[in-house]
């Protein structure tokens, strides 16, 4: 097999305020290079870079997203994913963050397995794990509301129809 490369964009322009509040333009690119080096390992590399205008006064606030997603198929049935990612919104513009903070500045990495019964049903486990700028995360665990780190396991089913 030859390594094949898909090299895509996309954006979206609009506003994604509730119908109570004040319209503010949201313009959102994405790219992604997605390349099959083998048969049995992808990589994917994405960016996204965002605008939207600011709730009080002129101007936008920014925000960008990066990640590094790497595939291995171990048969047809199984296979293994890891991912790096940032994700910089110093202005709170998709996520809110506890007072003094300085925005939302985070890096993360998971591993997972990606097991495939059926052609049509996907089941994927992750652990995942962040760390950021700030005290941004919830913690019940300490005296701080708020922790610098957060880690957990996700499981979903996907099912095509």
């Amino acid at each position: 097999m030859s390594p094949t490369v898909t090299v895509s964009y996309d954006n979206f322009f609009g506003n994604e305020q509730p119908d109570t509040a004040r319209s503010r333009l949201r313009i959102l690119n994405e790219a992604l290079l997605k390349a099959q080096v083998t048969a049995a390992f992808g990589v994917q590399l994405t960016a996204d870079y965002g605008l939207q205008g600011r709730a009080i006064g002129s101007g936008n606030d920014a925000f960008y997203i990066g990640a590094v997603v790497g595939r291995y198929a171990v048969n047809p049935k199984v296979a293994l994913n890891g991912r790096v990612e940032y994700f910089s919104d110093r202005n709170s513009v998709l996520t809110t963050v506890p007072p003094g903070a300085m925005g939302f500045q985070t890096g993360g990495a998971s591993l997972g397995v990606d097991v495939t019964p059926q052609s049509r049903l996907l089941w994927r486990t992750e652990l995942r794990g962040f760390t950021a700028r700030d005290h941004v995360f919830p913690d019940r665990s300490s005296s701080d509301p708020f922790s610098k780190n957060d880690g957990f396991v996700v499981t979903s089913l996907a099912l095509t129809i």
